[in-house]
């Protein structure tokens, strides 16, 4: 029978595409338990060893920190020494009244005792000394240097004078 004209042609179905292989997941390892606990102690060791160099720094910053008002006295007993100095002459800077206050000041914020430090002058320069909290005597001159020693004679002319002061730390 020929075909009607109203009927569509037939047209095959494309089948449909088959799904992309999933690849195949290797099984998870399962670590024995005293792999695991090993781990952990490792990471328990490094986390201390980091602790105890913390430590170590704040420690050492506590103690620089206990010495800032020792060297800020100290350093404005200086600014009052060249202030009292009169054409060059330092000989009455130890009896300027503000040099007396200001380490003073300085030894009660280092040991608080006024005995560990003090003031020395010359005609030409003058020496002036406080104990710190850590150790040690800060010291500053004249011409401007400041060191920390570890002994005032009184009768030093300048810090480079005095034995260096050497660490306990």
């Amino acid at each position: 029978m020929p075909p009607s004209s109203n009927t569509p042609p037939f047209v095959p179905q494309q089948p449909a595409p088959a799904p992309a292989p999933v690849p195949m997941q290797p099984p998870k390892k399962k670590w024995p338990w005293w792999v695991k606990t090993l781990i952990f102690i490792a990471v328990i060791v490094v986390v201390l060893i980091a602790l105890y160099w913390a430590s170590i720094v704040v420690v050492s910053l506590n103690a620089a920190r206990g010495n800032e008002p020792v060297v800020s006295n100290v350093q404005a007993a200086q600014t009052a020494a060249n202030a009292a100095a009169t054409g060059g002459d330092y000989s009455g800077v130890c009896n300027n009244d503000t040099v007396k206050s200001d380490l003073a000041a300085a030894a009660q914020a280092g040991t608080g005792d006024p005995t560990q430090g003090g003031c020395y002058a010359t005609k030409t320069t003058y020496i002036l000394v406080a104990a710190l909290k850590s150790g040690g005597l800060y010291c500053v001159d004249s011409t401007g240097n400041s060191e920390v020693v570890d002994d005032f004679g009184g009768t030093a002319i300048l810090c480079k004078d005095l034995p260096a002061h050497q660490s306990t730390q």
